[in-house]
């Protein structure tokens, strides 16, 4: 009889000894889940439920910096005042000599003396009272030929009247005419130009030439003395 009771509390303990080791074997198990996480209720291994969820990103009140690469934004922009051909309704015409040029080369400059701008084109009509003499022919320049001169502003054209040793023929008078935008055309009427002081009479040979209109006094003299 003590030996059946025997066997029977060794059972007992080796039943409850097995159950010991498969509570810790479980203990185990969870404690090496990923996270902590218990995979019968997916809480938080410290066992305590999250207030509001999943959070939500903040909404900050800086606003995001522009792409320093996308392109800059057209920016309103007065229209200009539009130009009208420079005619003898808006621009004056002087001609002045350089000294110890025997009054070979004319300097013909334009005054805007309007109240817009005016522009110049192609290059000037000149002309002169005899009409015997040739036409004024434009020199191969490499001035522009286009000058806009807003009021008070000026252009200048350069003038060749004759070459050393050429015949010649005596003039009195220079009348300049302006060119439209299509060459020759005519822009309003030619004007007589303002001879220098004390110039009374000049010479003009077998082939006067002219430069094309320009702003830049300094390009018109170095072209036009070249020749």
């Amino acid at each position: 009889m003590h030996a059946a009771a025997a066997r029977k509390n060794g059972k007992n303990w080796k039943s409850y000894t097995l159950g010991i080791v498969a509570v810790a074997t479980l203990l185990s198990t969870t404690a090496c889940e990923p996270g902590g996480t218990d995979p019968g209720t997916g809480g938080t291994s410290s066992g305590t439920p999250s207030a509001t969820g999943s959070a939500k990103p903040s909404q900050s009140s800086v606003s995001p910096s522009a792409d320093p690469t996308a392109p800059p934004k057209p920016t309103a922009s007065a229209e200009p005042t539009a130009a009208v051909p420079c005619s003898d309704e808006n621009v004056t015409i002087t001609a002045t000599a350089e000294p110890r040029d025997e009054l070979r080369h004319l300097l013909l400059t334009a005054v805007n003396n309007g109240d817009r701008p005016c522009t110049l084109y192609h290059h000037p009509t000149v002309t002169f009272e005899n009409d015997s003499l040739p036409p004024v022919v434009p020199m191969e320049s490499p001035t522009r030929g286009l000058a806009t001169i807003g009021p008070k502003q000026k252009a200048y054209a350069g003038l060749l009247l004759y070459r050393v040793e050429e015949k010649v023929a005596t003039v009195e008078t220079l009348t300049v005419g302006f060119q439209g935008r299509v060459p020759n055309t005519e822009a309003g009427n030619p004007i007589s130009a303002e001879l220098p002081t004390g110039v009374t009479f000049f010479h003009v040979g077998s082939n006067p030439q002219v430069t094309l209109w320009n702003k830049d006094l300094k390009a018109v003299q170095r072209y036009m003395f070249a020749r």
